[in-house]
This record gives C-alpha cells, sequence and structure tokens, in this order.
C-alpha cells in the first residue's frame, strides 16, 4: 500500500530577484523543486531548552504546474 506523506521545509531566500519571484507567485501548498544548501542551527524553546533547526538557502526555485490539484 502506498501512502502519501507531506514533509514540510523552512526555505531561505536571500536573492533579491529570486526573494520577489518566490513572494509573488508562491502559494501554500505549492509543489515547488527547491536547490541550494543546508543550514543547521539551533533555537531555545520555550523552556529554554536547545532544538535543532535545520533550512535550505534556497539557489533557485522551480514553480511546478499545480493544474490538477483541488484547491
Amino acid at each position: 500500500d502506498y501512502v502519501q506523506r507531506t514533509d514540510w521545509h523552512r526555505i531561505c531566500v536571500f536573492k533579491p530577484n529570486l526573494r520577489d519571484t518566490v513572494y509573488e507567485y508562491l502559494k501554500k501548498g505549492q509543489r515547488v523543486m527547491v536547490t541550494g544548501r543546508l543550514s543547521y542551527g539551533e533555537i531555545k524553546d520555550e523552556a529554554g531548552n536547545p532544538r535543532p533547526t535545520t533550512a535550505v538557502i534556497a539557489d533557485d526555485v522551480i514553480f511546478f504546474n499545480n493544474s490538477n490539484r483541488n484547491d
């Protein structure tokens, strides 16, 4: 049996033209392909405990056609 799962990732876009394009056209749930590098860090939760974080620092974002989705 096939089980579909959604994974969410934190993506950071710093390149000015790419940042503007992503801000204007990217919608929640849209499928994209992101190339870049991983960045690891740490934040403290409400209790002060350190929690690891991971983000993708985007070099490029490719938008996929979502015309077959039922939004």
